[in-house]
């Protein structure tokens, strides 16, 4: 957690200190030739990162070198080669990517440049998962949470202290990469000499298990579209539609946007295996229990969060992103709201993964998805961001309305039960008001101020009825912060899921 928060503050810091140095249409252009290097990187770790993550888990316990390195040895080869494919394609027809894209020329430039990182990229997943399976999390919380976040902030202060150019900054941030992964790879150099597997490896051949991987990979891939539309999708429509501007106003609020989903996914880290392993005793009570107490403890913590980003809308488009961004509060807010409401649903479609229904969530996915195409097409030619993020909100309900509903008919569990729906009702009252706030009430100051700070103390009454998550996840109490809200004393139900 204390990694997440490390990394989450850098990397703003990186972005505001971009927003605010380059010109608009500038960090448009570089913004989406990054999102688009991001978007490739997705496609080209094929999932594989994921598996390494269970089956290298599962073969390291049972102290299996060869199909540990195996899956480790096919999952970097299968980027490498399916990782230089985007790059060649670019590089062999960039005299028509900006016809094909509708891509101003100084976005491609910047493109053919950056694409280079999305391999680099995709190795650096691999590499992160094998060092989990190691149970290496200083190496993870040095390389992912501070050198490479730090690396990438120094590429941007080195190009404001040369007043360098966009181009000078995707330069600068190709090299920040890689510095990444040469250090990744000296700390695997140095794991694996002292870890007794690799002397076992040594001694017997390689055990492959490409179909193996290969299937899990593709179809925990497919779970992520919804994810990898709302990065990637929505800047290439914007792009083809609209102009670099548009771009940058979506990917300059994307990142205070996405502060709504902080709390989902640190809790997701503790909710997935604890689920888990419940399902594999059988306890089906407890996990009722785990999944009712996750619900109301992520929506509450990240109420906050949704106030502040949602009422302080206005203050962040134009006083810390700049006056050139003010048209983007109310797409900030609208897309803090919809994030917002996907960290309330989220479980939902965590709980069917949980629960093997892989085929029922790419199925959800792939549904929803297409619809959320076909609007977009609609939409973006005329209303632009606003109109995108009202699309990509849409989808974020629709979709957890849909896991929710499946999960009802199916398994007959719910997020929420009787005991805490006065918890539920008081955050979607609050929520209701800090929405009329804005878009009835006059915008002003103390208007938005008032609101904020009203709809925290209602949240605060509820959150004191809501009980102890520390029941559910006693590691959570050993977080000096945490640990006043959430309650010291934790009490262990008898086959119950603090178990």
């Amino acid at each position: 957690m204390g990694g997440r928060l490390v990394s989450m503050g850098i990397n703003l810091a990186a972005q505001v200190l971009i927003v605010r140095y380059l010109s608009r249409t500038d960090f448009g252009a570089f913004s989406y030739a990054l999102a688009m290097a991001e978007l490739s990187a997705s496609f080209c770790v094929l999932g594989l990162d994921k598996s390494v993550a269970r089956f290298g888990a599962e073969a390291h316990e049972q102290r299996d070198a060869a199909r540990f390195f195996g899956g480790v040895l096919f999952s970097l080869g299968a980027i490498l080669v399916f990782g230089l494919v985007p790059v060649g394609a670019a590089l062999l027809f960039r005299g028509r990517l900006a016809e094909w894209l509708h891509a101003e020329p100084q976005a491609i430039t910047l493109l053919l440049i950056l694409l280079v990182i999305g391999p680099v990229l995709a190795l650096d997943a691999i590499l992160t998962a094998v060092f989990g399976v190691l149970t290496q999390a200083r190496a993870i919380f040095l390389r992912r949470h501070l050198l490479g976040p730090g690396l990438r902030l120094a590429a941007i202060l080195l190009t404001m202290a040369i007043s360098g150019s966009a181009l000078f900054l995707a330069k600068a941030y190709v090299v920040a990469v890689f510095a990444g992964l040469a250090v990744y790879l000296l700390l695997l150099r140095s794991t694996l000499g002292a870890d007794q597997l690799v002397r076992a490896w040594r001694e017997k051949p390689l055990v492959w298990e490409i179909r193996r991987h290969l299937g899990y990979g593709l179809v925990m891939l497919c779970s992520d579209l919804v994810f990898l539309f709302q990065n990637g999708f929505v800047v290439l429509v914007l792009e083809y539609y609209r102009s670099g501007e548009e771009v940058a106003g979506f990917r300059a609020i994307q990142p205070f946007a996405r502060l709504n989903q902080v709390v989902l996914a640190t809790f997701l880290v503790l909710f997935f295996p604890l689920l888990s392993r419940l399902m594999e005793r059988g306890d089906r009570e407890g996990v009722r229990h785990v999944i009712h107490e996750t619900a109301s403890w992520v929506a509450l913590f990240s109420f906050p969060v949704f106030a502040i980003t949602f009422g302080g809308a206005d203050w962040i488009s134009t006083h810390v992103l700049g006056e050139e961004y003010r048209d983007t509060a109310t797409p900030l807010a609208l897309l803090a709201l919809g994030l917002f409401a996907n960290a309330t649903l989220g479980l939902g479609a965590v709980t069917l993964k949980v629960l093997g229904r892989l085929k029922t969530i790419i199925t959800i996915d792939f549904l929803w998805l297409i619809a959320a195409g076909v609007a977009s097409a609609l939409v973006a030619p005329r209303w632009g961001v606003l109109g995108l993020v009202v699309v990509v909100d849409g989808l974020l309900v629709l979709h957890g309305l849909t896991c929710l509903a499946v999960l009802r008919r199916r398994e007959g569990l719910s997020l929420f039960e009787r005991g805490k729906l006065d918890v539920h009702l008081t955050l979607f009252v609050a929520t209701a008001a800090l929405v009329a706030s804005r878009f009835v009430l006059p915008r002003t100051l103390g208007i938005q101020v008032f609101s904020v700070a009203l709809s925290l103390c209602i949240v605060a009454l509820a959150a004191r009825r809501a009980g102890s998550i520390g029941v559910v996840f006693p590691e959570l109490l050993r977080v000096s912060v945490l640990g006043p809200f959430l309650g010291r004393k934790v009490v262990r139900p008898s086959g119950g899921a603090g178990e």
